[in-house]
């Protein structure tokens, strides 16, 4: 029958390589996550990327409307200048030229 004597700093180091194992086991465990998780994020990204593309097209949507707005606004101020250039208004401070 062998016997094998460790002195104290080798049963140490063995005892410390252990601990670092089970740390490193844990820390696996805690960062690895299952393939469910990764199917989980890639859905709530999905969807993330579904709400920000609807945000765009609203927004897109409202920027055209609001651009059609100021044209017709653009329009409307060019017809009025001209009426205005051909009456004979002094611009008091309640002038009515601009609403014939």
């Amino acid at each position: 029958m062998i016997t094998m004597e460790t002195s104290s700093d080798e049963a140490s180091s063995v005892a410390s390589s252990m601990k670092q194992r089970r740390e490193l086991v844990s820390m696996f465990h805690t960062y690895s996550l299952s393939p469910m998780h990764y199917r989980m994020q890639i859905m709530k990204e999905k969807s993330r990327i579904r709400h920000y593309k609807r945000k765009l097209k609203n927004v897109t949507r409202t920027t055209k409307r609001l651009q059609a707005k100021v044209e017709k606004l653009c329009e409307v101020i060019k017809r009025l200048k001209k009426k205005n250039r051909s009456s004979t208004c002094v611009h008091a401070v309640n002038c009515k030229c601009i609403l014939k």
